[in-house]
């Protein structure tokens, strides 16, 4: 499994999680998030990934953040990161 990003419409990539067969192969996208992967990890049963991510952005955010007219705070960002998970 790796977290690798690519870029969409001019934006900046974002990481995702990626599978790839051990006897070689092209990668195949697991996830396809909204925002990208922080962190992940296996279940132990191995059906599933968990994988930690901020909260997508809503509809009037991404407006306003395309139109630059979004309030930034310097000290850091103050949406919550959520535990996310995904069957394999």
């Amino acid at each position: 499994v790796s977290a690798r990003g690519a870029a969409r419409d001019g934006e900046e990539p974002k990481a995702q999680i990626h599978v790839m067969p051990a006897d070689g192969g092209e990668a195949q996208p697991l996830t396809s998030f909204a925002e990208s992967v922080i962190a992940y990890a296996w279940a132990p049963d191995s059906a599933r990934i968990a994988f930690v991510a901020l909260e997508p952005q809503t509809t009037e955010q991404e407006a306003a953040r395309r139109r630059r007219d979004d309030a930034r705070v310097a000290e850091g960002e103050f949406r919550r990161a959520h535990l996310w998970t995904v069957d394999m």
